[in-house]
């Protein structure tokens, strides 16, 4: 009997965490919080996001924070490759424009 609820306990666990994950990982074309882990954070995601050519929507040196537009989901796997967790970044501000207007992201 114990085993079985700790076996329904693990599975529930798992299945949290595969929803967070699914509800933070962005999409393409979405903007992106850069998270850098490790040294040189700063650096790394700016090296990532020039070689990805991805667009800059906001930088926040004092706070260490890089937004940027994911291009392609091949993006996305190298930057875990290189130590940097993109988390999506569903805010107002990051919203795209379309003949003078403001269009909301449609998450």
């Amino acid at each position: 009997m114990r085993s079985e609820r700790a076996l329904f306990a693990l599975h529930g666990l798992a299945l949290g965490l595969a929803l967070a994950a699914a509800l933070a990982w962005p999409r393409v074309g979405e903007p992106a919080l850069l998270v850098p882990l490790g040294a040189d954070r700063m650096a790394r995601a700016f090296a990532w996001a020039d070689g990805e050519r991805a667009e800059y929507l906001a930088i926040d040196p004092a706070g260490g924070r890089v937004i940027a537009r994911i291009p392609s989901n091949h993006s996305l796997m190298r930057a875990l490759a290189n130590g940097i967790v993109p988390v999506a970044a569903r805010t107002p501000g990051c919203a795209a424009r379309s003949n003078g207007r403001t269009l909301q992201w449609k998450n």
